[in-house]
């Protein structure tokens, strides 16, 4: 038996960059989002970037990656959004902040 149903309806357009994000604009029950997906490969790894702008233009921005067997993620909220470029440069400052990290941590081991 089901308790609870609902029924929506969306409109998608999207684009293609050249980088490996694309971003995809959704309206929704009046409410109109923009979401950019994909994957940042840079030679310290690749970075997973999920990266949603909501109604009132907040965005969220979700970043994930694995090293060495461990994943690594960063949550981040922001007032201003970062296009699909600044996005990209987000990743690859994240990751080679990660890789500098692990170089500070086995020099200080020594």
């Amino acid at each position: 038996m089901v308790s609870k149903i609902h029924e929506g309806r969306e409109t998608f357009r999207g684009r293609t960059s050249i980088s490996r994000l694309r971003t995809m604009y959704r309206a929704a029950d009046g409410l109109y989002t923009a979401e950019t997906v994909g994957v940042v490969h840079i030679p310290n790894g690749t970075v997973e970037v999920t990266a949603t702008i909501w109604w009132d233009g907040v965005q969220t921005i979700l970043l994930y990656t694995v090293r060495d067997g461990i994943l690594y993620r960063r949550w981040e909220g922001r007032r201003r959004p970062l296009s699909e470029r600044g996005l990209t440069m987000l990743a690859r400052r994240w990751a080679q902040s990660l890789v500098a990290k692990d170089t500070e941590v086995s020099d200080d081991e020594i």
